[in-house]
């Protein structure tokens, strides 16, 4: 069978197609990642806080592995939900840049067991802000990156609650306001966008 050759009309138009159903799939589903690991890192901080409250005892601080398990149960369970789509080479940078954030905090988290590291949520939230900020400018989206670039700011609140346990709570905020906010704005303009294509 002799294949076609598509003109050159034909060519910009599949790739026009392919672009915008890439961008689409891609502003739709965008926030989850920054919804589950988001909401993970609250709920963890939230039972931190908590237990170290309720009983006194700084062992409970390492609950903070927890979000690990419980960010990756998250995300497993969205792309179960989500449609099978081609990752795209922006996908890849995403995923790179959230790779590295997360094996650094892993590697910090570690360090300050030993106490090799102090102000661990200081360091923490500025490598989680740095990763929306460096994202939202990946993906094109200002307001991410403003979000992530007003994130790295509020961390230096966290300093001046260093001698609280009070500091796991600005924490959460944080992490609330400059990746749960910003996800589920993501999610709602895909959702919008999607609905206007349709």
């Amino acid at each position: 069978m002799e294949e076609r050759q598509i003109t050159g009309q034909e060519s910009l138009e599949l790739i026009a197609r392919m672009l915008r159903n890439t961008q689409r799939r891609f502003e739709r589903y965008a926030g989850m990642p920054f919804i589950v690991w988001g909401y993970a890192t609250v709920a963890v901080s939230i039972a931190v806080w908590l237990m170290v409250t309720r009983t006194g005892n700084a062992d409970w601080n390492f609950l903070w592995f927890g979000i690990i398990p419980l960010g990756a149960a998250g995300m497993f369970l969205a792309r179960r939900r989500s449609e099978k789509t081609v990752t795209t080479y922006t996908d890849e940078v995403v995923g790179y840049i959230w790779k590295g954030v997360g094996f650094t905090a892993v590697l910090v988290s570690l360090a300050s067991i030993f106490g090799m590291v102090s102000q661990i949520l200081f360091i923490e939230a500025l490598l989680i802000n740095t990763g929306t900020a460096v994202t939202g400018m990946a993906i094109k989206l200002k307001y991410v990156a403003v979000m992530g670039f007003v994130g790295i700011v509020l961390s230096f609140a966290l300093p001046f609650f260093n001698a609280s346990w009070d500091q796991i709570l600005v924490f959460a905020l944080i992490v609330a306001v400059t990746m749960v906010v910003p996800g589920h704005i993501m999610n709602a303009q895909g959702r919008k966008l999607n609905a206007q294509n349709s």
